[in-house]
């Protein structure tokens, strides 16, 4: 979910079919800008300024058997002008490949984009239209000669479900709930291999339910870069952690609610957190967090956004 210029606010959902809407936040009202009938999902919407982009395709989150057919997931890029939208669609980085997540820095200048099964992270240039690999996290697998993904694709929980843009050239996340970033490396002495410019940090990691830990509970949902530089971030089971790449610590500030899911973060102009939390086909809850007052629930006493149920539910 991301605010266009005029103030309407962009939201990608899905669960059976794939939806672009656009919803007015004064008086509810929504209308679908696109849908694919192709498709299943729409997530990891992104939007800077008058520009946006977002994955379509498959469940990112979906463990894939190793018979399944490739995804066929594409990068969509849209421009917002003059109260309408136009859309352009871009193949995935490689044959085969789905899209796990993606982000952009603040300009807008670079994406970077997760690959799945595999984790490989790309960066993308909007202008050239033009994929570039950066780093490959786990064991790859072979997508490039089959229309099926040979052997046995990573565990849901092993690929990056967000990614959090640092700078143009600087992009960090969590794999496998370990702390990982890469940063652009120097160009290499003549003879020189290239350094990969990834690193992790196994003492760095998603907080999880006791127990939890090595499963998709300790799995990062969402990650949002505040105005201060700090990285939030929601995980699978629900908490809400703080992340200083500065001081390179990671803070767990708690739930919100019982229920699993933390989904999405927003900074609102105070420096108020915003969060959604809920797990797939259950009540999502909306919530706010400032240090002085921690938690606190936002209740809506009616709702005229006019949404199926199964999609409101599906909101990113």
């Amino acid at each position: 979910m991301g605010a266009l210029p005029d103030g309407s606010l962009l939201v990608a959902c899905g669960g059976t079919r794939a939806h672009l809407l656009a919803a007015d936040p004064t008086n509810g009202s929504a209308r679908v800008v696109r849908t694919w009938k192709d498709a299943r999902y729409a997530h990891s919407l992104v939007v800077r300024g008058d520009r946006f982009w977002l994955a379509v395709g498959g469940d990112p989150g979906a463990i894939v058997p190793d018979d399944a057919d490739a995804p066929g997931e594409r990068l969509v890029a849209g421009r917002y002008a003059n109260g309408r939208v136009t859309l352009a669609e871009h193949a995935a980085p490689t044959s085969g490949v789905g899209i796990a997540t993606l982000t952009a820095d603040a300009a807008g200048n670079r994406l970077f984009v997760m690959g799945r099964p595999t984790p490989v992270l790309y960066s993308f240039d909007p202008s050239a239209a033009v994929y570039r690999e950066l780093a490959v996290l786990g064991k790859r697998q072979n997508h490039e000669d089959a229309t099926i993904w040979k052997g046995i694709p990573e565990r849901v929980a092993e690929v990056p479900q967000a990614l959090a843009a640092l700078g143009t050239n600087d992009v960090c996340g969590f794999y496998k709930g370990t702390a990982f970033r890469w940063t652009e490396p120097p160009a290499p002495a003549p003879g020189k291999r290239p350094a990969s410019g990834l690193r992790t940090d196994r003492a760095l990691r998603v907080p999880a339910a006791q127990g939890r830990q090595g499963t998709e509970g300790d799995r990062a949902e969402c990650l949002l870069v505040a105005r201060s530089g700090v990285v939030y971030g929601g995980s699978y089971d629900g908490y809400l952690f703080r992340f200083d790449p500065a001081t390179n610590r990671v803070v767990n500030l708690g739930k919100p609610f019982r229920q699993a899911g933390l989904r999405a973060l927003a900074e609102l102009p105070d420096g108020t957190l915003a969060g959604l939390c809920g797990e797939p086909g259950f009540r999502n809850r909306l919530f706010l967090h400032d240090p002085d007052r921690g938690f606190r629930e936002v209740a809506f006493k009616t709702n005229k956004m006019v949404l199926p149920y199964d999609l409101f539910s599906a909101l990113a």
